[in-house]
C-alpha cells in the first residue's frame, strides 16, 4: 500500500505488537497475545507492501 493507508497500517501493527507484549505477561491471555502478535506482523507487512523490482524503480538506468 502507499500513502497514508500504508502508514496507518504500519502504526496499527506496531501498536498491536506493543499491546500483545503487554498482555503476554498474563498467563491466561497468552494465546490471545500470540494471535494479536501474528496478526500485527501481517498488518505491518501489508502496510509496507511488496518491494519494487529493478525495472520498476525510478532513477538512473544503467
Amino acid at each position: 500500500m502507499r500513502e497514508i493507508g500504508g502508514c496507518f497500517l504500519v502504526f496499527l501493527g506496531i501498536f498491536g505488537i506493543i499491546f500483545s507484549i503487554a498482555i503476554s505477561f498474563s498467563y491466561y491471555l497468552l494465546p490471545l497475545a500470540f494471535i494479536i502478535f501474528i496478526c500485527s506482523l501481517i498488518i505491518v507487512s501489508c502496510g509496507l507492501g511488496t518491494p519494487k523490482s529493478g525495472k520498476e524503480k525510478k532513477g538512473k538506468h544503467d
